[in-house]
């Protein structure tokens, strides 16, 4: 089942939300996903941080002791891929949202087998059609309206790309469809604005922290496909993969430039590493 290890719903191994749950109904709700290794949740305080912000925004809040629950569940593992959902819980037919218990969705996945390739010598990826709609009342949170990214990805089947590039209604770059993006120009780092759409993930935030250690400038702007294509590095990074060197893009070609590679310690090489 797409490498799904362990599932809890509201506290019940291997249970289910009922039919009512606002999640299904209206996508009424949160998520965040992150690497686990030797039975811990990595970058924690940051994805918990993110999680509630994110909740906030929509009127949710964590439940209490959500930390003790999820070390509970993922005690034990050595690699794995922790998905956590939160939503408004069950609730009648209509919009309007009445008050209840949320419910706390904690999914467990086998870690992603990618080739190290990705990591070493990049990824080719491609332009997406479909486009992000501006909604700067939901811009950067990980709410669970994902059907822009679910149509992107459907663009494609080739096994050669690993991802797509996304751009808003106005041609903007934005992000990719499971990723943020960056690229460096003459020594400066630069990635888009996400006022509008788009998605402010945990690799993101640890790579606008670290980078004036390793750049002349950081830069977050709207960013267009002439900048991008002009651009001397560029790569995607993600909770999860890390960071990977973007080397193909149509007929443009880039190579790992250094600063790609000094950021690349933040996350390490090729995860989960080789036995």
């Amino acid at each position: 089942m797409n490498g799904l290890l362990r599932v809890r719903v509201n506290g019940v191994e291997n249970g289910a939300l009922p039919a009512t749950d606002r999640g299904l109904q209206y996508g009424d709700g949160v998520f965040r996903t992150m690497r686990v290794e030797a039975g811990t949740p990595q970058e924690w305080s940051r994805q918990y941080a993110h999680l509630c912000a994110d909740a906030g925004r929509l009127g949710l809040a964590a439940p209490p002791q959500l930390e003790d629950q999820v070390r509970q569940f993922c005690a034990g593992v050595r690699y794995a891929v922790l998905k956590i959902i939160l939503t408004r819980g069950a609730a009648g037919r209509g919009y309007a949202a009445a008050g209840g218990e949320g419910s706390v969705i904690l999914l467990l996945y086998a870690p992603p087998a990618h080739p190290p390739s990705h990591w070493r010598d990049g990824v080719r990826v491609r332009w997406c059609d479909t486009r992000l709609a501006p909604n700067p009342r939901l811009a950067g949170i990980k709410h669970l309206n994902r059907l822009e990214q679910v149509l992107a990805r459907a663009e494609w089947s080739d096994l050669a790309i690993a991802e797509g590039l996304m751009r808003d209604a106005d041609g903007r770059v934005i992000e990719g469809v499971a990723s943020n993006l960056f690229i460096v120009r003459g020594g400066e780092l630069l990635t888009p604005d996400l006022a509008r759409c788009g998605i402010a993930g945990v690799a993101r935030e640890m790579i606008l922290e670290a980078a004036p250690a390793y750049t002349s400038a950081v830069h977050i702007r709207d960013l267009t496909p002439d900048e991008l294509l002009a651009a001397d590095e560029c790569f995607v990074c993600n909770s999860v993969v890390g960071i990977w060197p973007v080397s193909t893009l149509d007929e443009r070609r880039w190579p790992v430039g250094p600063v790609t590679r000094r950021l690349q310690a933040l996350f390490g090489d090729a995860w989960p590493p080789a036995a």
